[in-house]
C-alpha cells in the first residue's frame, strides 16, 4: 500500500505527474489495494481532466465501494463515501460498522435521520467551532467523533450539555464523517464540512 498511499499525497499535494506514475507502478495484492488504486485512478483522471464531476460509470463504482464494510475492503470505502457525497444523500454505513454486530455481511444500512429534532450538529458548514444539541438527559454517555477522508478518527468529544460547543480549529479544511453514539449505539451520522 506504500506506492498507492503516496501517490495519494501527491494528489493532495496536486501534483497529479507524480501521483499517476506512483499509481500506476503501485500492484495491488488484495482487495483494500485494488480499492485504494481504483479510487486513485478516479482522482488522478479526473484531475487531469480539470473536472469535478464524476461520470456515471465512476459514480456507479464508488457508490457500490461506499456500501461496503471499511475494515474489509479498506479505508477506500471513506474516501469514496465523501466524494459520492454530493451526488447521492444516502448515509453509507456498513452493518459491519454498527458496534453489536459480529458477521461479516456486506450488506448496508442507510441510517434513518429518526434523530433529526432531538440531535443537531450545526454549523455545517464550519469554520472553528461546532455545536451539537442533544437531550443530554436521555443520552447520558454520549459522544461525537469525526473522521477524516481515510476513517481515521480525529476528534472525539464527550456530550455533557444541552448544547455542546467545540473547538476544532486544529483541522483542516475539507470533508469530515461525525458519528454520535451512546454507550456504543449509534444514535446519528453524517457530515460536516470546514471550511477555513
Amino acid at each position: 500500500m506504500g506506492k498507492m498511499n503516496d501517490a495519494q499525497n501527491a494528489l493532495f499535494s496536486m501534483n497529479v505527474a507524480a501521483a499517476q506514475a506512483l499509481n500506476n507502478s503501485a500492484t495491488p495484492v488484495n482487495i483494500i489495494e485494488s480499492n485504494e488504486k481504483a479510487v486513485n485512478d478516479i482522482l488522478i483522471q479526473n484531475m487531469m481532466d480539470s473536472t469535478i464531476l464524476l461520470n456515471s460509470q465512476q459514480l456507479s463504482y464508488l457508490q457500490s465501494l461506499a456500501a461496503e464494510c471499511p475494515y474489509t475492503s479498506g479505508p477506500a470505502v471513506y474516501l469514496a463515501r465523501i466524494l459520492v457525497a454530493p451526488y447521492d444523500t444516502t448515509e453509507y454505513i456498513n452493518i459491519c460498522e454498527i458496534p453489536a454486530y459480529s458477521g461479516n455481511n456486506k450488506s448496508i444500512e442507510a441510517i434513518a435521520k429518526d434523530n433529526d429534532e432531538i440531535i443537531k450538529v450545526f454549523p455545517n458548514p464550519a469554520n472553528s467551532e461546532i455545536f451539537v444539541e442533544i437531550d443530554a438527559e436521555v443520552y447520558n454517555n454520549a459522544y461525537i467523533c469525526m473522521y477524516d477522508y481515510t476513517g481515521k478518527n480525529v476528534m472525539k468529544f464527550k456530550l455533557i450539555n444541552s448544547i455542546n460547543r467545540f473547538d476544532i480549529s486544529s483541522l483542516p479544511s475539507g470533508l469530515f464523517l461525525y458519528r454520535i453514539t451512546n454507550n456504543d449505539d449509534l444514535l446519528q451520522t453524517d457530515k460536516v464540512v470546514i471550511i477555513k
